[in-house]
C-alpha cells in the first residue's frame, strides 16, 4: 500500500486499539479497489463503516480513478446497505467454499453523495 500515492492504507484506532481499517489499490489505470475494509464487532453499528469507506472514495477521487470495485463475503443485509448508500451496484454474487462473494462496481464520475442517516 506504499508503493505510490495513489496506493494508500488507513487504519482507526481509539487509545492504541484498532477499531477497523481499509485500503485502495490500483485494479487497472483508472479503477481501484477497496481492500480489507474491517470493523471491529462492536463498532459495526456506528458510522465507522460509512468513514472508512467516505476515507477511500475521497482518496480515489483526488487521484482521478473513474470506476472503483470492491469484493465481499460479509453479510449481504449489512454489506448491501452500506454500499447502496454510496451508489455501489451490485454486479453479480459467486459461490466460494466458505460464503458467497458479493462484487460491487461503482461509477466516480456519476457517484451520488450518500444521505445523510
Amino acid at each position: 500500500y506504499l508503493e505510490d500515492e495513489t496506493i494508500h492504507f488507513w487504519v482507526a484506532e481509539v487509545d492504541g486499539q484498532v477499531l477497523g481499517m481499509i485500503g485502495v489499490a490500483r485494479e487497472r489505470e483508472h479503477t481501484a479497489e477497496i481492500r480489507r475494509l474491517r470493523v471491529d464487532p462492536q463498532w459495526q453499528r456506528t458510522n465507522l463503516a460509512s468513514t472508512l469507506v467516505e476515507t477511500a472514495l475521497a482518496h480515489c477521487q483526488h487521484h482521478s480513478y473513474l470506476k472503483v470495485v470492491f469484493d465481499t463475503r460479509c453479510d449481504p443485509d449489512t454489506t448491501m446497505d452500506l454500499f447502496d448508500r454510496f451508489g455501489f451496484q451490485h454486479t453479480r454474487t459467486r459461490e466460494t467454499e466458505e460464503k458467497d462473494l458479493l462484487e460491487f462496481y461503482l461509477d466516480l464520475y456519476r457517484q451520488t453523495k450518500p444521505d445523510d442517516q
